[in-house]
């Protein structure tokens, strides 16, 4: 990290085929809200159309929540 063009998102917790992905600007504000298909406990996250910044990603995978924070370039 800090990412370009894509984020892959790694972890042991990714246990579900699909996982609910919410991202966030450092402002609040919800740019991303949707599904996403997990292979091999990781996924990727396309950031072409993410302005340059931080931005705060909420994963839902099961019972679990995750929370991280990126940044575009």
């Amino acid at each position: 990290q800090p990412a370009k063009d894509f984020i892959t998102v790694r972890g042991d917790l990714l246990v579900e085929r699909q996982v609910h992905v919410y991202v966030y600007t450092s402002t609040g504000v919800l740019i991303q809200d949707e599904m996403v298909r997990v292979e091999d406990n990781s996924f990727t996250l396309v950031t072409t159309a993410w302005e340059r910044g931080v931005y705060l990603t909420r994963i839902k995978s099961g019972n679990h929540t995750l929370t991280a924070r990126m940044v575009k370039y």
